[in-house]
């Protein structure tokens, strides 16, 4: 398990998941909307574990907001058991306070709020970056039909007003 240590003293974490170590060869990964996808030569957890950068080989680089991970964490919690998707809201100082593999295909990540349940794949993790700013629009829309907030206080607040 990676943990990041003083989190609250560093300014910007910097700590670097070195992939090489753990497959001498290159692994590829094709899905239909992205034909091939690289596994990452490195993740880099920054401002205290606000954002992930995945870097690839060829100087290409996705960079991932905690929340956004959070809200599209693959688990079955989120994904809904095959069910209905749930909304994950209120997550938007949500950091991440822990890393570790999962055999050589993904990577876990431990949230401030406990959830560790979510396996993001190097094609996921893929899709996801390719895919941000489409699915980041497509949450907000969601969020704002059920009348939620990204911002925890705001979800609160809602509620208080709801049950009065």
């Amino acid at each position: 398990i990676f943990t990041f240590n003083n989190l609250v003293a560093a300014r910007t974490l910097s700590i670097a998941f070195n992939f090489k170590h753990l497959v001498s060869t290159q692994r590829h990964f094709s899905t239909q909307s992205t034909p091939l996808l690289l596994k990452p030569k490195e993740i880099l957890v920054k401002e205290k574990g606000s954002y992930i950068e995945i870097n690839y080989e060829g100087n290409k680089s996705h960079t991932l907001s905690a929340e956004f991970l959070r809200v599209n964490s693959p688990s079955a919690e989120v994904k809904g058991h095959g069910f209905k998707p749930k909304i994950v809201y209120g997550r938007r100082y949500v950091r991440i306070i822990g890393a570790e593999y999962v055999g050589n295909y993904a990577i876990r990540l431990i949230f401030d709020d406990l959830h560790e349940t979510g396996i993001y794949s190097w094609a996921y993790l893929h899709e996801l970056g390719e895919n941000k700013f489409s699915l980041m629009r497509k949450y907000l829309s969601q969020l704002k039909s059920i009348g939620k907030s990204r911002d925890p206080r705001k979800n609160t607040a809602n509620t208080a007003k709801a049950s009065s």
